[in-house]
């Protein structure tokens, strides 16, 4: 049994548990109840996180501005989502996408119309968020009678990422995703042809690419293979160029250096694009 401390709507309350203050959701938990009434852990569905002190008047005011039937719905494709993603999303994801639905769909009421800039770079790097996130947009259309353009999948695959607590790369998905597709957009100037997104090396390449934006960007890249790089470097020239060039570009950028270990390995995929491209 759990102390209520709070009833904020019919599904959401908050309760005491482990002498902290804690979100609870579950559907009419909050219907009829009182501060300092007891309520069972089988009526909760979900905890969310332990709330601070001084987040706790701001939270109050979101909670009690939003009308009940958004966050409903938000809790709803978090739920589809961890399903469909077999993971657990961190418990800001249900506030921060309440707030999201909430400001979409009256933007779309008054007809303005929201894109995402970054809806290809989604929708190609990381596509189970993204149909996790389609799914999500299905249940906000049916729920609400709107419709959503695609480019709405990719805003709420921001929020899918961005709480994933299993992912080790959520917290750096814009900045991965940035520099992947600039070493994507490099390689295709460099290369003067169009390259094909849909073969199995240009895959590998932005499934090597992400993986190393994620080491880059924490400081854990590879290093000191001086046989691989001097390999490399005879025997793929011409990726090698190629490599060294994107990696000029990223330092200036990051303003933070590449190791020469890594350059070979993206050289590698590189030039095994190019050897598919030529034998097409």
């Amino acid at each position: 049994m759990y102390l209520i401390k709070k009833v904020l709507n019919v599904n959401v309350i908050i309760v005491e548990k482990d002498n902290k203050d804690v979100i609870a959701f579950g559907k009419g938990i909050g219907y009829q109840q009182k501060k300092g009434q007891l309520i069972s852990e089988e009526k909760i569905s979900k905890f969310y996180l332990p709330i601070e002190d001084n987040r706790m008047e701001s939270l109050i005011t979101f909670m009690n501005n939003v009308p009940v039937k958004y966050i409903e719905l938000a809790y709803e494709v978090i739920q589809e989502a961890e399903k469909y993603l077999d993971t657990e999303l961190s418990a800001n994801t249900l506030f921060s996408l309440t707030d999201h639905i909430y400001f979409t769909v009256e933007r779309i009421r008054d007809n303005v119309i929201m894109t995402s800039s970054m809806y290809w770079e989604f929708k190609r790097f990381y596509p189970e968020e993204f149909q996790a996130a389609q799914k999500g947009v299905a249940i906000i259309e049916k729920a609400l009678g709107v419709s959503l353009n695609e480019q709405e999948a990719a805003n709420i695959t921001f929020h899918i990422i961005n709480g994933n607590s299993r992912s080790s790369i959520h917290a750096n998905a814009i900045q991965i995703t940035k520099i992947v597709t600039n070493i994507l957009k490099s390689v295709q100037m460099l290369v003067k042809k169009k390259l094909d997104s849909h073969s199995l090396h240009y895959e590998r390449l932005v499934t090597h690419a992400k993986f190393f934006a994620e080491r880059y960007l924490t400081n854990t890249m590879l290093n000191n293979d001086a046989v691989l790089i001097k390999t490399v470097s005879t025997l793929y020239q011409e990726s090698m160029a190629y490599s060294q060039r994107i990696k000029r570009t990223l330092e200036e950028i990051y303003e933070k250096p590449i190791t020469e270990e890594e350059i070979a390995y993206l050289a590698i995929h590189i030039n095994r694009l190019l050897l598919s491209q030529n034998e097409e």
